[in-house]
């Protein structure tokens, strides 16, 4: 029996069929798959730089619900392959790894196991996006963090340096250290701007699929994002840094700092969504 083309319509006993294979699969899925989904939950939970990965399964399964009925089902009868989707599926979670991002590649493994079963190949041409989307579930090593960090940290202070001496602000720079005045601020950890630079890259792949439709405006939109993440930091610092010089540091990296911090993002963010709907939005509508 051959499988069905898109668009075509399934008799009930052949789609309650392939409703039941696709709720089996769900099913298998959740079971296997429990422990992982827990850690990586309390990943997302604990760890600041990971926040946003919750948005990644939402966003992925929101590609699929859009394109969910033009996927078509695979003919049921073929029961081998639905059986070797399930094997695979069951086989990608034993993936053993202490580091949690190569066992967080079991997830689209499996998932790409169960569209292969219910949808077919036909249809996975369609998502392979959202399935490499789901790649961004893996949290980012931690030796790549320490490692990017610091060099985030220096480009911070050294803009903020320059910003001030434009400014004719008094400002020395020891390391990360900025002397202002009789105050000293320090760019610490917090200050390297990785968590809105993940986010943001997140972001702007979700951007660049939803509004791009060439790979060169999607890579543009992407990068975009990246350097947007990057100046609003730099931006960031460097108002802390003023602030330093006019009301001293205790004020400027007190309560006050996370707000005006979160509104310049925000200011960023909105930045990088006007600029690419104005470049590339209005060209797809």
């Amino acid at each position: 029996m051959s499988g069905l083309a898109a668009g075509d319509t399934l008799s009930p006993p052949t789609a309650c069929s392939n409703r039941l294979a696709a709720l089996g699969i769900v099913a298998a899925g959740t079971i296997v798959y429990a422990g992982l989904v827990r850690e990586l939950a309390a990943t997302w939970r604990d760890d600041p730089y990971y926040s946003y990965a919750a948005l990644v399964p939402a966003f992925s399964a929101y590609v699929w619900w859009t394109a969910r009925h033009d996927l078509g089902l695979r003919d049921p009868c073929l029961a081998p392959a639905l059986l070797a989707a399930l094997v695979a599926l069951i086989l990608s979670a034993g993936l053993i790894s202490p580091a949690l991002a190569v066992r967080a590649l079991a997830i689209p493994i499996g998932v790409t196991a169960g569209i292969l079963a219910v949808h077919g190949a036909r249809a996975l041409r369609r998502l392979i996006f959202p399935l490499g989307f789901l790649l961004l579930l893996a949290p980012v090593p931690h030796e790549a963090l320490v490692a990017v960090s610091p060099l985030l940290q220096r480009l911070a202070a050294a803009v903020a340096e320059r910003s001030l001496s434009i400014l004719a602000i008094p400002v020395g720079r020891i390391g990360l250290e900025l002397h202002i005045g009789s105050d000293t601020l320090e760019i610490t950890e917090a200050c390297n701007g990785l968590r809105f630079l993940l986010t943001m890259a997140v972001v702007g792949v979700s951007l660049a699929w939803s509004i791009g439709r060439t790979p060169g405006a999607r890579l543009t939109i992407v990068a975009l994002a990246i350097v947007t993440a990057i100046a609003a930091n730099l931006g960031r610092v460097t108002v802390t840094a003023i602030l330093t010089y006019l009301v001293g540091v205790v004020p400027a990296t007190g309560p006050g700092h996370l707000v005006y911090g979160k509104g310049v993002y925000v200011l960023f963010a909105a930045a990088l969504f006007v600029s690419s709907w104005l470049v590339w939005g209005r060209r797809s509508t």
